[in-house]
């Protein structure tokens, strides 16, 4: 189930009328937590009944592992290496054993192709259950004794199958913690998850029809590649900050603060600041689970580049099993080495050169990234040039069209939250606010009647 079909609008009704009605009530919280973990489990098994076993078989590992810690202290270490191999191997026999079977068949050696269905939003939910027995491992938190709660944690259904990736200090805090519904927090609620709708509805359901079909074409010049990584570039922004806005506003309607996931990332400036906006949760994941355990920016310069190109190289691996998100984490792993060498050349110039600037560079990684077919994207670097140049300017000219009128309605979005509402300063309970908020969602809800498409695609993400 999504945020997009029309069985969740229902679901979610009648999440609210059983939700709502107990808040505050001695045994609210316990209510609570018992019909999230149910319809979480609806949520995510709605479609394959078999995923939500695969779940609680990673969650019920972790929540044990983390206990036994606690209880068996000169043990942990041992009990750390039981929770990540659970979680691990779960993504190398579901995400990865085709494609290194694959490339292992390529290479001559005689193995079966395995083709495995990859349950939604496994590397999301794993992740956040690791970094959950690796704090209990340091130290950092104290393991939930309460299956229920722990459970409700991992199994949250507005980020369950695309994030953000949350901690167990900040999310499983909330989910212990009694919680209040205002009237002003369901109405902001409702306008962020209802622009996030229309982000994904309207902007990149709209440019994915475009962008699907240059990367379906057999060849590619590289105007032509370009002009769809720019619109792609606009596309997985809309579809993925979405998702998130969809997902923070339903969660806020229910008394929940999700993470930020993007803090305008094609505003950033360099590779350092693009990590620091884009996908937060999971940078900031890699940093402290990954690149500071490595060794970080700790050591001489050629051990620092090798950390640096094995957390990148990682990164893109977790975005899929296939070459291309490889190369496209090596790509960015080259930009944050370049820049660390340049950047006493690069500080003094002012930020309207460098983040168009930048922004080019990110647009070369998106076409590394949104070509998946490794034949093609090697074909179009010893071929840039297009076979008949005329028709393919007049294409590259319609995709780039396409994807600046998305990007329009993006930019006119960021003007409201950065610009208009600040300066409007509008009391939090005062009816000019409420009066603004529904024509706000009243505007986007026009916007989705005119101009989404009537079948919505799946999330990107949610082959990640």
């Amino acid at each position: 189930m999504t945020f997009t079909d029309s069985a969740f609008a229902i679901l979610f009704g009648v999440v609210l009328l059983l939700y709502l009605p107990v808040a505050g009530r001695s045994w609210g919280l316990r209510a609570q937590n018992l019909l999230l973990l149910v319809v979480s489990a609806v949520f995510y098994g709605w479609v394959h009944p078999v995923w939500v076993a695969l779940l609680y078989l990673s969650a019920s590992v972790d929540y044990g592992a983390a206990l036994a810690m606690e209880r068996w202290p000169d043990r942990k270490r041992a009990l750390l290496v039981v929770s990540l191999t659970c979680n691990l191997g779960l993504l190398a026999a579901f995400k990865y054993v085709g494609f290194f079977s694959a490339n292992l068949q390529a290479l001559g050696v005689p193995v079966p192709v395995v083709e495995v269905l990859l349950p939604a939003g496994i590397s999301f939910y794993t992740f956040q259950s690791m970094s959950y027995t690796i704090d209990v491992y340091r130290g950092q938190l104290r393991a939930c004794r309460d299956p229920v709660d722990y459970f409700v944690f991992i199994s949250f259904f507005p980020q369950l199958v695309a994030g953000p990736i949350e901690r167990a200090s900040d999310l499983l805090a909330q989910v212990t913690a009694p919680r209040t519904v205002t009237a002003a927090g369901f109405g902001a609620g409702l306008m962020r998850a209802t622009w996030g709708l229309a982000k994904k509805l309207v902007v990149a359901d709209n440019v994915a029809v475009y962008v699907d079909r240059v990367y379906g074409l057999p060849a590619l010049s590289a105007p032509l590649a370009l002009a769809g990584a720019f619109a792609f570039s606009v596309q997985i922004l809309a579809d993925f900050s979405g998702y998130t806005d969809m997902a923070r506003g339903v969660a806020q309607m229910m008394g929940f603060r999700l993470s930020p996931n993007f803090l305008h990332p094609y505003l950033a400036a360099n590779p350092t600041e693009l990590w620091q906006r884009w996908h937060v949760s999971l940078s900031g994941w890699i940093r402290d689970y990954l690149y500071i355990p490595l060794g970080g920016s700790r050591g001489g310069p050629a051990r620092v580049a090798a950390v640096t190109v094995v957390t990148m190289g990682l990164s893109g691996l977790w975005h899929g099993a296939s070459w291309n998100f490889v190369l496209w984490g090596l790509y960015h792993a080259a930009l944050v080495l370049v820049y660390r060498q340049l950047w006493p050349l690069l500080k003094p110039l002012p930020r309207v050169v460098t983040v168009p600037g930048f922004f080019c560079l990110v647009v070369i990684g998106w076409a590394i990234f949104r070509q998946t077919d490794a034949a093609v994207l090697f074909a179009t670097v010893r071929h840039p040039l297009p076979v008949a140049p005329a028709a393919d300017a007049v294409v590259s000219a319609v995709v780039l069209a396409i994807g600046a009128c998305g990007g329009a309605v993006l930019v006119l979005g960021l003007l409201v939250e950065r610009w208009l509402l600040p300066r409007l300063a509008l009391p939090d309970r005062g009816a000019l606010r409420v009066a603004f908020g529904a024509g706000l969602v009243s505007l986007v809800a026009t916007l989705l009647v005119a101009w989404m498409r009537t079948n919505a695609d799946t999330f990107i993400y949610f082959a990640f």
